[in-house]
């Protein structure tokens, strides 16, 4: 199964990645949980932010699709946290995966990450779980909603 998390930076993406990993780790599911900061440090300038174009980060996210579809493939669980703001390549991937859950995460509270925000992000609008956090809602409290729906 994937388990891809989606949002702006700063809204709880790698918080809820991280909870969800550590259930599976203390259920014994194989997984194996990748971020968009650990692909920054382990891919260097491919993924250095001067090169966040729309056309970049289109061919950055469908190679890492294909990466995430093969681990999936061996039976271990991907949970991945990154921004993906393109809800046309997101799309193609949710139609190609049949064991794929987009989670989509968002909030209203000022986090200091602000300026890291993608203008351009498109919200998804088919076949996704939205999760707010924030709010005065506890970690714990978003990642019991967040496991209600899966």
């Amino acid at each position: 199964m994937i388990y891809w998390f989606i949002g702006q930076p700063g809204c709880g993406k790698t918080t809820l990645a991280r909870r969800l990993k550590k259930h599976f780790d203390a259920n014994g599911n194989p997984s194996i949980h990748l971020d968009g900061d650990d692909l920054r440090k382990i891919f260097g300038n491919a993924y250095a932010k001067e090169n966040f174009t729309k056309e970049y980060r289109t061919e950055q996210t469908r190679a890492l699709q294909r990466f995430v579809a093969h681990v999936a493939d061996q039976g271990i669980d991907v949970i991945i946290s990154t921004v993906n703001p393109y809800r046309e390549v997101r799309e193609e991937f949710k139609k190609s995966q049949k064991k794929m859950r987009e989670i989509h995460v968002s909030t209203s509270d000022i986090r200091g990450r602000e300026s890291f925000h993608v203008k351009d992000f498109e919200e998804p609008v088919t076949n996704y779980i939205a999760i707010v956090t924030g709010g005065g809602l506890s970690e714990e409290q978003a990642f019991n909603n967040l496991y209600h729906y899966l």
